[in-house]
Protein backbone atom coordinates (compact mmCIF):
# COMPACT_ATOMS: atom_id res chain seq x y z
CA UNK A 1 0.00 0.00 0.00
CA UNK A 2 1.08 3.39 -1.01
CA UNK A 3 -0.24 5.15 2.52
CA UNK A 4 0.79 4.58 6.05
CA UNK A 5 -1.81 2.84 7.92
CA UNK A 6 -2.90 4.64 11.32
CA UNK A 7 -3.74 1.62 13.15
CA UNK A 8 -1.88 -1.74 14.01
CA UNK A 9 -3.53 -5.57 12.95
CA UNK A 10 -2.03 -7.94 15.51
CA UNK A 11 -1.48 -11.59 13.85
CA UNK A 12 -3.74 -13.07 16.56
CA UNK A 13 -6.69 -11.04 14.94
CA UNK A 14 -5.46 -12.16 11.52
CA UNK A 15 -5.29 -15.62 12.82
CA UNK A 16 -8.54 -15.93 13.69
CA UNK A 17 -10.03 -14.18 10.63
CA UNK A 18 -8.29 -16.68 8.68
CA UNK A 19 -9.32 -19.53 10.61
CA UNK A 20 -13.27 -19.14 10.50
CA UNK A 21 -12.57 -18.30 6.46
CA UNK A 22 -10.94 -21.19 6.20
CA UNK A 23 -13.59 -23.45 7.57
CA UNK A 24 -15.92 -22.20 5.43
CA UNK A 25 -14.98 -23.50 2.48
CA UNK A 26 -16.39 -27.19 1.62
CA UNK A 27 -13.36 -29.89 1.51
CA UNK A 28 -11.82 -28.72 4.14
CA UNK A 29 -11.56 -31.08 7.46
CA UNK A 30 -9.36 -29.19 9.53
CA UNK A 31 -6.33 -26.93 10.37
CA UNK A 32 -3.44 -28.74 11.20
CA UNK A 33 -1.12 -27.37 14.20
CA UNK A 34 2.54 -27.23 12.62
CA UNK A 35 5.93 -28.71 13.92
CA UNK A 36 5.90 -25.09 16.42
CA UNK A 37 2.07 -25.55 17.42
CA UNK A 38 1.39 -22.89 15.13
CA UNK A 39 -1.64 -23.99 13.27
CA UNK A 40 -1.26 -20.70 11.04
CA UNK A 41 1.57 -18.65 10.47
CA UNK A 42 1.97 -14.60 9.39
CA UNK A 43 4.86 -13.24 9.04
CA UNK A 44 4.03 -9.27 8.20
CA UNK A 45 6.57 -7.38 5.82
CA UNK A 46 6.80 -3.70 4.37
CA UNK A 47 5.11 -4.92 0.97
CA UNK A 48 2.48 -6.54 2.88
CA UNK A 49 1.76 -9.85 4.76
CA UNK A 50 2.62 -13.31 4.29
CA UNK A 51 0.35 -16.48 5.36
CA UNK A 52 1.44 -20.29 5.87
CA UNK A 53 -1.57 -22.85 6.08
CA UNK A 54 -1.25 -26.54 6.82
CA UNK A 55 -4.80 -28.24 6.13
CA UNK A 56 -6.69 -31.95 6.40
CA UNK A 57 -8.62 -31.92 3.54
CA UNK A 58 -11.66 -34.46 3.14
CA UNK A 59 -10.94 -37.40 1.07
CA UNK A 60 -12.82 -37.24 -2.38
CA UNK A 61 -11.96 -33.27 -2.08
CA UNK A 62 -10.63 -31.51 -5.26
CA UNK A 63 -7.46 -30.33 -3.77
CA UNK A 64 -6.70 -27.61 -6.32
CA UNK A 65 -9.89 -26.21 -5.81
CA UNK A 66 -9.48 -26.05 -1.93
CA UNK A 67 -7.03 -24.37 -2.23
CA UNK A 68 -7.49 -21.83 -4.78
CA UNK A 69 -10.51 -20.92 -3.35
CA UNK A 70 -9.16 -20.38 0.40
CA UNK A 71 -6.37 -18.65 -1.44
CA UNK A 72 -8.65 -16.64 -2.95
CA UNK A 73 -11.26 -15.75 -0.40
CA UNK A 74 -8.52 -14.74 2.41
CA UNK A 75 -6.54 -12.67 -0.24
CA UNK A 76 -10.12 -11.11 -0.77
CA UNK A 77 -11.34 -10.40 2.76
CA UNK A 78 -8.10 -9.28 4.02
CA UNK A 79 -7.34 -7.20 1.62
CA UNK A 80 -10.69 -4.98 1.30
CA UNK A 81 -11.83 -5.92 5.47
CA UNK A 82 -8.15 -4.58 6.83
CA UNK A 83 -6.38 -2.79 3.71
CA UNK A 84 -3.55 -4.79 4.18
CA UNK A 85 -2.13 -6.16 0.88
CA UNK A 86 -1.58 -10.07 1.10
CA UNK A 87 1.98 -10.89 -0.88
CA UNK A 88 1.67 -14.76 -0.85
CA UNK A 89 -1.00 -17.72 1.51
CA UNK A 90 1.25 -21.05 1.21
CA UNK A 91 -1.02 -24.14 1.56
CA UNK A 92 0.10 -27.18 2.49
CA UNK A 93 -1.69 -29.87 2.85
CA UNK A 94 -0.81 -32.32 6.12
CA UNK A 95 -3.05 -35.28 5.54
CA UNK A 96 -6.36 -36.55 4.12
CA UNK A 97 -9.02 -37.61 6.63
CA UNK A 98 -10.35 -40.66 5.20
CA UNK A 99 -13.23 -41.77 6.90
CA UNK A 100 -16.38 -39.46 7.78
Amino acid sequence: MDKERAYEVEKKALVELAGKIIKGVDGVHSVKRGFFGKNIQVKQTPEGIEMKIGLVVKRGASIPAVVEEIQEKLKQEIEQSLGIEVKKIDVVIKGIKLSK
